[in-house]
């Protein structure tokens, strides 16, 4: 069964509070300073610019596509499925970035936010670590943090750190039996943020079956809540943007346009690898390729070796992880898979974890 025990690291639950919040700054800083004193030289030698706009240089402050959510915020939305790069991103963030005073350039905003929303989701994420763990965790393992996959872009102005935070905040909430107001809320915010949120959905889907087989109600009644936040307010946007646009099928087709056409059926994916890997020498493509392709296979591999509280936690995150490679194949993306793990608080839950099980039975070997 679920438990919710309350959890005491270093003394009392405040103290403990006190501890992950101090560790989590001191990440935070440090990251900053590794931002300002290392990548932003290092992205400046590169001449880093906008996919597809060589003209238009960005750095860590928005770095990829980041920049469209910013000239979503100047600009509007551009109702349009001719012009996919506005309305391929979800909103929340461009709102945001309006929020903040004006006085501040509009990426050093989204930056700052970027920066918040890490914070917040390392101390969200450790608590959900520590809950679904048996293992006894010491706020410093937050320290590590940055080390795993996608971990150091909370150095950057992103949405994946935001839409972490949410969707943490979301498993905590449907794990911890808050009222179901959280996860309807937490799972809105997650979907108004990235679409990445869906993959949430299958994790949520596994703790609803465990908790009509546990006869578990509140377990089962936030589980949904998740799942129709999710859902419903993405199925909204969607119709939002369709209304706007005057067109019927324009998110749908503006998302078809940013997705790779596949070649060869559903092996596609797995084609493309393997000619890449045995005829190109180009290494970022390598790189690129074997990322896709190791992140997920090592996820699922230390999902398989750590120590969880229950069971229904492991098939969660297995299934949540399952769907992140399907979409990947289906896309024939392998840009995709780094972007998907950075939003799931399993990825770095499964890192955390194989980190504290390995110290542990090396201190005891």
């Amino acid at each position: 069964m679920i438990t919710t025990p309350t959890h005491k690291v270093g003394g009392t639950p405040n103290y403990a509070l006190k501890k992950i919040v101090a560790y989590s700054a001191l990440t935070i800083a440090g990251c900053i300073i590794i931002a300002l004193l290392i990548v932003h030289q290092i992205w400046t030698e590169m001449g880093l610019h906008v996919p597809g706009e060589p003209n238009t240089p960005v750095d860590f402050t928005a770095p990829v596509d980041s920049i469209f959510y910013i000239r979503n915020a100047q600009l509007g939305f551009r109702w349009n499925a001719n012009t996919p790069t506005s309305i391929w991103f979800h909103p929340l963030l461009s709102w945001s970035i309006n929020l903040l005073p004006t006085s501040i350039p509009h990426n050093y905003r989204l930056w700052l936010i970027s920066l918040a929303a890490a914070f917040g989701s390392l101390i969200v994420v450790f608590y959900y670590v520590q809950e679904i763990s048996p293992l006894s965790l010491k706020p410093r393992l937050i320290f590590l943090i940055p080390l795993l996959p996608g971990g150091i872009g909370m150095i950057t102005g992103n949405a994946e750190w935001l839409c972490l935070f949410f969707t943490s905040l979301l498993a905590f909430s449907v794990i911890r039996k808050w009222p179901t107001l959280h996860p309807l809320v937490w799972g809105s915010l997650a979907i108004l943020t990235k679409p990445n949120a869906l993959y949430m959905i299958p994790a949520l889907g596994v703790y609803g079956l465990y908790a009509l087989w546990a006869k578990d109600r509140k377990l089962l009644i936030n589980s949904l809540a998740g799942i129709f936040s999710i859902t419903v307010v993405w199925i909204v946007w969607i119709v939002f943007v369709d209304f706007m646009a005057g067109d019927f099928g324009a998110y749908w087709q503006a998302r078809r346009i940013a997705t790779v056409p596949l070649t060869a059926g559903p092996l596609s994916f797995l084609e493309r690898t393997i000619k890449i890997m045995a005829y190109s020498r180009d290494v970022g493509e390598h790189l690129k390729f074997t990322t896709a392709l190791i992140i997920p296979i090592l996820d699922m591999w230390l999902l398989m070796i750590v120590p969880l509280k229950n069971e229904v936690e492991r098939y969660a995150i297995l299934a949540a992880l399952l769907t992140m490679v399907l979409t990947t194949v289906v896309l024939n993306n392998p840009n995709k898979i780094i972007v998907y793990v950075t939003t799931f608080p399993g990825h770095i839950a499964i890192g955390l974890l194989f980190i504290k099980y390995t110290l542990g039975s090396l201190q005891n070997d």
